[in-house]
This record gives C-alpha cells, sequence and structure tokens, in this order.
C-alpha cells in the first residue's frame, strides 16, 4: 500500500494511479490543479512582464526544467552579435 503524494506534482500523482487501476478523485485534482500553484508556475509569477520578454527574445534563456527548474539565465553573447535594441524588437 502506497499513499498519494501529489505534492510534486499532481500529474506525477495521477499516471502512477491509472496505470496500476486506480483512479484519483477529482476533488484531489481540482485543488491541486485549480488553487495549488507547481513551483515554475511560482517562479515564472516572479518574473516581470520585461523579464518574459527578454526570455522571449532569447536575450535570457531558460534551461530544461529538469536542469533549471524554469529559471532564466543570461545569453550575453546574442546581445554582443544583435545588440539589445533589435533583440528587443524581434
Amino acid at each position: 500500500n502506497r499513499s498519494l503524494q501529489p505534492f510534486g506534482g499532481i500529474r506525477l500523482a495521477v499516471q502512477p494511479c491509472e496505470s496500476y487501476g486506480y483512479e484519483v478523485g477529482p476533488e484531489i485534482v481540482k485543488i491541486f490543479t485549480d488553487y495549488r500553484e507547481t513551483h515554475n508556475q511560482g517562479v515564472f509569477d516572479a518574473y516581470t512582464d520585461e523579464m518574459k520578454l527578454a526570455g522571449k527574445a532569447h536575450i535570457i534563456t531558460g534551461l530544461p526544467d529538469g536542469y533549471g527548474r524554469g529559471r532564466i539565465i543570461g545569453d550575453y553573447r546574442r546581445v554582443a552579435l544583435y545588440g539589445v535594441d533589435f533583440l528587443l524588437k524581434e
């Protein structure tokens, strides 16, 4: 017997249950999809609009989820090549 651990992500909790023929209650799924934020949602909520635009222009980039948890890091080679004004227009 195992307990349900949805705090690591509701999808990570639902998939194993379904593979063993169990169903997670709809109330639990609703709570963890509508009311509780994931770690990455909380990280991105902290970003300003300017930071998000800089990410879209590839001035700053995110590492893959398994490594960087969605945090953004600078990629300043593009700034040197194209200039900030060009990248922000892009």
